[in-house]
């Protein structure tokens, strides 16, 4: 628990606060002293704790910055002594800073994250910063100049980037719910996801515009109209429509008839794409 919240004495008139956490109730360990002989942040605390503090006590400052929709902030590599409970919860508390007082409500003007671990790259992405305004971006090299290697930043496809293995662990779910009839679990979700993976492969080039604008499976099919006859074509329209892709106003409730139709469907496209 933090314990002696004080004003900094050589700091007149400042809003800064002096801060000692308290551990076990009763062991007092100061954030700045100058007599190393006691305990202090920087002899008592690990790297990692002193990151995690420090990291904390700066969104606890932009959750109180009354002019936070005016400024762009920077993290430089968040995770990179986190253990994985951590890096979860720092993700969403990168996702949810804002001011909020009296029912006014302010977000950053912009957010920019740099990190040098994939897997978190990948996870901060999917988590909470999937929609259409974050761009992805990666430092890739470009040419040798003089002798000296020389970078340049690029647009980073982080399906082609960071390929995910679970699409045959979800091909293969799909098949075993229509194999067993086990209707009651959902198969949309997953239907789409494995459409999208296969789609982006097979035609990337042809689909880069659309991928970019984080497009689904009906525009990759619209956008492909010409490649396939138009029996197909009909076919992969009709299953965006029975998978409510990029539709959202489809209430219908399909018999357990309808499902078994829809997946044998889905497997049939599955082939046709």
């Amino acid at each position: 628990m933090i314990d002696d919240l004080q004003p900094i004495k050589k700091l007149k008139g400042s809003d800064e606060r002096l801060f000692t956490i308290k551990f076990y109730d009763k062991h007092l360990v100061s954030l700045n002293s100058e007599n190393n002989d006691i305990p202090n942040f920087k002899n008592s605390l690990s790297e990692s704790d002193k990151r995690v503090l420090a990291f904390a006590f700066f969104l606890s400052l932009l959750k109180h910055d009354e002019r936070l929709d005016k400024k762009i902030l920077v993290f430089d590599d968040p995770f990179s002594s986190f253990d994985e409970e951590r890096k979860r919860d720092t993700i969403q508390l990168l996702a949810d800073v804002k001011y909020e007082n009296l029912g006014v409500e302010k977000k950053p003007l912009q957010k920019i994250i740099l990190t040098h671990e994939k897997t978190f790259y990948r996870d901060v992405y999917l988590k909470s910063f999937s929609d259409s305004s974050t761009q992805t971006l990666k430092i890739d090299f470009d040419k040798v100049i003089d002798g000296i290697n020389t970078s340049r930043i690029d647009y980073c496809n982080i399906d082609e980037e960071f390929p995910d293995d679970k699409i045959i662990a979800k091909i293969k779910r799909v098949k075993e719910i229509h194999d067993n009839q086990s209707y009651n679990e959902k198969y949309d979700g997953d239907c789409r996801v494995i459409l999208e993976n296969i789609f982006k492969r097979k035609y990337y080039f042809l689909l880069e515009d659309d991928i970019k604008s984080r497009k689904s499976v009906r525009t990759f099919t619209t956008s492909l109209e010409e490649k396939y006859p138009t029996e197909d074509y009909n076919k992969l329209l009709r299953l965006c429509n029975d998978l409510n892709i990029e539709l959202h106003d489809n209430d219908s409730n399909p018999s357990n008839g309808d499902h078994g139709s829809i997946l044998r469907d889905f497997f049939e496209c599955i082939e046709i794409i």
